[in-house]
C-alpha cells in the first residue's frame, strides 16, 4: 500500500501515513469482535437451551471480572511491546490470541474451556490495545495537527467497530444460535490478521516500527518478569482446562479489589510522601486523586450495559416492533451510535464555551459526567419499577439510559485521558496511563460485584438497586460540584 493508496481511501485519510489505514482497519475488526462478543456473552452463559445455564448474578459478576482483567493486564502488554516483541509484533500476537479466544468460546463443549477462551481474549486485548495506539504515535514522530487528526480517525474506527459488532453477532445468534454469533467474532479477527499480513507484505507497516535502533539489553529483573509471565500463563491455562474453577466469584472480586485499592493508596502515598514532589506538584497529584475516584465511579457504571442492563433487556423489555423481535444484543449498539453522533457536537460545544471563556473546569466536567451517569441509572430504575405494573418496559427507556451514559462517556473519557498525564509530575508522567488503567480496573471490578448482587427475578428489587446507584452517583456529582471552587488550585498548573 502506497501513500497514494491511502489517499484514495477518501478525503478523511488524505495526507495520512498509509499505516494509519492498516491500524484503523485492525481496530475496526478487533472492536467488532470484542463488542460483538460482549453483546451476547452474558446472554449465552445464562441461556438454558444453548448456553451453560449459569445463575444470572454469577454471570454478571464474572463479566465485570473479565473486563477488569483485560485492562489490568494492559500495562504488562504495553511493556512487552516496548521491551520484548516490538509494538507491531505484539499487535499481531494479540490478534492471534483474540482469534483463538473467540473460536474457543464458540466451540467450547464445557465451561472450563469457555473460561480458557476468555483467558485468551484477556491476553489478546492486553497485547493489542496499548500497542496499537503506540504504533499510531510512532507513525507521526513530528506530532502536530496531522497526528491529532490521525487519532480522530482512529477514534472513529473504534466506534464503527463497536457499532457493527453487536449487529452481526446478535443478529446471527438470533437465527443460528449463540455459538454461531461467537464464531463471527473469531472470523472477524481472521480478517483482521489477514489484512495485517497483507499490509506487512506491501510495506505499509513494518515489524521494526517503533523499535529503537539500539535496544537496551534486558536486565535480569526484566528477564525474570518475562519468564514468570510465561510460567503464569501456562499455569493458569492448565488450571482452567484441568481444574474445577467454579469459584466464589464475588470473593475473587473482593480480594482483587482490595489488592488494587491498596495498590492505589500505596502509589498515591508514595507520590505524596516519598516522591520528592514540590508543593505545586503535590497539589496536582491531589487533583489527580479527585479524577481517579471520579473515573472509578464512572467505570463502575460503564460496566453495566453488558451485564445488568443486558439481562434487563432480555427479560423485561418489550423488544417487539411491528411483529419483529429485536435481538437483545442489538441494544448494545446504541452507545457507539450515540458516540458517533454526539462527539462532534460536544467538541464544538467545548470550543464555543472556551471562546466565551465559559468552558467548565475539569472537576466541573467530571461532575457533569457523573450526573449524566446518575440520570442513566435513574432511567433504567424507573423502567424496572414500571414492569411491576404488569407490562414490559418500553425500549425507549433503554434509549434514554444509553443516551445519558454516552454523554457521560464523551465528557469524561477524553478529559480524563488528557489530564491524567498533565497532572502527573514530569518525572512520573510515563506512569500516568498506569493510573488510568488502575481506575478502570477497579471500576469494572466493583461494577461486577454490584451486578452480581442484583435479584434478577424481582423487578422491584432491581428498580430499587438501580435507583440506589443513581442516588449514589447523584451525591458524588454534587460533591464534585462543591469541590469545583476549592479544587481550582489543584489544577492551576494545567488548566
Amino acid at each position: 500500500m502506497t501513500t497514494a493508496d491511502a489517499k484514495s481511501a477518501g478525503g478523511l485519510l488524505r495526507g495520512q501515513h498509509p499505516g494509519l489505514l492498516v491500524m484503523s482497519m485492525t481496530e475496526i475488526w478487533e472492536r467488532m469482535a470484542y463488542y460483538g462478543m460482549r453483546a451476547i456473552l452474558v446472554l449465552y452463559l445464562v441461556d438454558t437451551d444453548q448456553g451453560f445455564s449459569l445463575d444470572k448474578d454469577y454471570a454478571a459478576a464474572m463479566f465485570g471480572l473479565f473486563l477488569s482483567m483485560a485492562y489490568m493486564t494492559s500495562l504488562l502488554g504495553g511493556w512487552i511491546g516496548d521491551r520484548v516483541l516490538g509494538a507491531t509484533s505484539a499487535i499481531i500476537l494479540g490478534a492471534v490470541f483474540l482469534m483463538l479466544g473467540n473460536f474457543t468460546l464458540a466451540l467450547a463443549p464445557e465451561l472450563n474451556l469457555f473460561y480458557l477462551g476468555l483467558f485468551f481474549i484477556v491476553i489478546g486485548i492486553s497485547l493489542l490495545k496499548p500497542n496499537i495506539s503506540a504504533v499510531i504515535s510512532f507513525l507521526y514522530p513530528e506530532g502536530g495537527a496531522r497526528r491529532d487528526h490521525a487519532f480522530y480517525i482512529f477514534y472513529l474506527a473504534i466506534n464503527l467497530g463497536a457499532l457493527f459488532g453487536p449487529f452481526v453477532t446478535a443478529g446471527v445468534s438470533s437465527v443460528y444460535g449463540y455459538r454461531a454469533g461467537l464464531a463471527c467474532a473469531g472470523f472477524g479477527m481472521v480478517l483482521g490478521i489477514a489484512q495485517l499480513i497483507f499490509a506487512l507484505q506491501r510495506g505499509a507497516i513494518s515489524l521494526r516500527l517503533g523499535q529503537p535502533e539500539t535496544r537496551r539489553p534486558l536486565s535480569f529483573l526484566e528477564r525474570a518478569v518475562i519468564g514468570g509471565t510465561a510460567i503464569a500463563v501456562v499455569a493458569v491455562a492448565a488450571a482452567i482446562v484441568f481444574g474445577d474453577i467454579r469459584l466464589d466469584i464475588n470473593s475473587v472480586i473482593d480480594l482483587v479489589s482490595i489488592f488494587l485499592l491498596f495498590l492505589a493508596v500505596g502509589y498515591f502515598g508514595f507520590l505524596f510522601f516519598i516522591g520528592d514532589l514540590t508543593s505545586d506538584e503535590k497539589k496536582n497529584v491531589g487533583g489527580l486523586l479527585i479524577l481517579f475516584f471520579g473515573a472509578v465511579l464512572f467505570y463502575l457504571g460503564l460496566s453495566q450495559p453488558g451485564s445488568s442492563f443486558n439481562l434487563f433487556t432480555l427479560e423485561y423489555t418489550n423488544r417487539v416492533v411491528r411483529g419483529y423481535e429485536i435481538p437483545t444484543g442489538w441494544f448494545q449498539a446504541i452507545n457507539p451510535a450515540f458516540t458517533l453522533l454526539l462527539t462532534p457536537l460536544f467538541a464544538k460545544l467545548w470550543l464555543d464555551l472556551a471562546a466565551k471563556d465559559a468552558n467548565p473546569p475539569v472537576a466541573g466536567k467530571f461532575a457533569i459526567a457523573i450526573a449524566c451517569t446518575a440520570a442513566a441509572f435513574a432511567s433504567i430504575g424507573v423502567a424496572a419499577l414500571l414492569v411491576t405494573e404488569g407490562r414490559l418496559a418500553s425500549p425507549l427507556w433503554l434509549v434514554l439510559t444509553y443516551f445519558a451514559q454516552t454523554c457521560a462517556e464523551i465528557i469524561l473519557i477524553p478529559i480524563g485521558l488528557s489530564f491524567v498525564t498533565k497532572l502527573m509530575p514530569d518525572r512520573y508522567v510515563g506512569q500516568g496511563m498506569g493510573i488510568w488503567f488502575l481506575s478502570v480496573s477497579i471500576g469494572y471490578l466493583l461494577g461486577g460485584r454490584y451486578a452480581g448482587a442484583f435479584d434478577y427475578s424481582d423487578t422491584t428489587a432491581m428498580g430499587v438497586q438501580f435507583l440506589t446507584l443513581a442516588t449514589a452517583f447523584g451525591v458524588a456529582a454534587v460533591l464534585l460540584a462543591v469541590l469545583i471552587r476549592p479544587a481550582r488550585p489543584l489544577f492551576a498548573r494545567v488548566e
